[in-house]
């Protein structure tokens, strides 16, 4: 977040601090899709070593 930014008028403020949680917001969906990939692939391999075991 750019602070030198924000100095200034309450308007430009509220839009430097919009622009930063825009960008955290962005930041967040990232890894949100990244966790939910990696659990995904984490359950369906334990389920298919289960489904191995139970099997064999």
């Amino acid at each position: 977040m750019n602070m030198e930014a924000c100095r200034g008028t309450e308007g430009n403020v509220e839009c430097c601090l919009y622009e930063s949680n825009r960008e955290d917001i962005k930041i967040r969906s990232v890894y949100g899709q990244w966790f939910y990939y990696l659990y995904f692939v984490n359950v369906t391999f334990l389920y298919f070593l289960v489904l191995h075991r139970l099997v064999c």
